[in-house]
């Protein structure tokens, strides 16, 4: 980080307040350059919520042919996916809300030290 001094310059996890951002966005605006932090964090959260869904759905089909070569009773069967399709999306929200949550905690606390 610009204007740090010792561990605060290259971990920024290390700086107590706000404050610090302000004047590296000082040193960097005599240079012209005035671009805010992209929060590759947030995106990366919010991209995992939604990739593992889809790839997951993606092998739906792989799980049936496994389940059809067992050769259940078809009623046992259309049972059996009822219930798999109920645990899918709740596994799906359970995972989805703490990341959801996480990106928004985040992005509170980048807006309150002026970080984008």
């Amino acid at each position: 980080m610009l204007g740090g001094v010792g561990d605060d310059s290259y971990y920024p996890g290390f700086l107590l307040g706000p404050g610090d951002y302000d004047e590296e966005r000082r040193l960097l605006g005599a240079f012209g350059v005035h671009a805010p932090e992209f929060p590759v964090d947030i995106f990366l959260y919010i991209a995992s919520t939604l990739v593992l869904p889809l790839y997951n759905l993606v092998n739906v089909p792989n799980v049936q042919k496994s389940i059809d070569t067992l050769g259940l009773d078809p009623k046992a069967l259309q049972d059996y996916q009822g219930k798999f399709w109920v645990a899918y999306w709740v596994v799906t929200a359970l995972i989805a809300a703490p990341s959801i949550v996480v990106a928004i905690v985040a992005w509170i606390r980048r807006k309150k030290l002026g970080r984008v």
